[in-house]
């Protein structure tokens, strides 16, 4: 695995050499919480960005940066990542990603692969993640599902599974993303979160993202680990 994680910076190098262009990038805000009384207190407020180059047709390069603040103890985290992306067709995308989170004095470095593709309106997703530190590792792993439902909105389905030494979770979620046109997009998920074998917790989550150049966005979502427990 530690072989993978320069295969981003392999894939780059490889590359015609040529001129780059920026095919798609956002920026966001969001914010995510618990609806239980048991976890009012624990809630997320984040700020995200993520860019994508493209190096000829074959060959893309990702970039992501996230902000994280911690309502229950006024805490701060941030991540950063980079993906080396091969579009192996118009329609399907594979990528190999490294990654350091960090939130106060505790960090993880996360490696992993990552798939994506697209059946017209229909959008899947999937990626398995290594995290590890001097203290624990394990694996997360997710899959996605998205429809179009017009030219404006699209939902979808979200899970994902986290086994971390003593930290277990099951999260599953509908998702939406509206477009305005003004092109901000706003977004929206609500579903539940197990931890570690105790009952489900129901949570949403809401936020505005701007997207932008020719693809609209970039080819991957964020693979942070703050990403996905929600209001955590």
């Amino acid at each position: 695995m530690k072989r993978a994680a320069l295969l981003p910076l392999f894939l780059l190098a490889a590359a015609p050499a040529q001129a780059f262009e920026l095919t798609g990038g956002s920026v966001g805000v969001g914010y995510s919480g618990y609806t239980s009384n048991l976890l009012k207190n624990v809630d997320k407020t984040t700020l995200d960005g993520q860019l994508e180059l493209s190096f000829g047709d074959l060959v893309s390069v990702q970039a992501d940066l996230g902000f994280a603040n911690f309502g229950f103890d006024d805490g701060e985290g941030h991540n950063i990542a980079l993906h080396g992306i091969y579009h192996l067709g118009f329609d399907t995308s594979a990528g190999l990603y490294l990654g350091r989170d960090k939130v106060g004095d505790d960090s993880a470095t996360l490696t992993g692969l990552e798939i994506a593709h697209k059946m017209g309106p229909v959008g899947l997703e999937g990626y398995v993640t290594y995290a590890n530190d001097s203290n624990f590792n394990g694996l997360v792993g997710g899959a996605e599902a998205s429809y179009g439902i017009s030219d404006s909105l699209d939902l979808g389905v979200r899970w994902d599974r986290a086994n971390i030494d003593n930290f277990d979770l099951t999260r599953l979620s509908l998702v939406g993303e509206y477009d305005l046109p003004s092109g901000l997009a706003l977004t929206g998920e609500i579903g539940s979160a197990k931890f570690n074998g105790a009952g489900s917790e129901p949570f949403f989550g809401i936020g505005a993202k701007m997207n932008f150049g020719s693809n609209g966005g970039t080819t991957f979502r964020d693979r942070s680990l703050l990403d996905l427990v929600p209001g955590l």
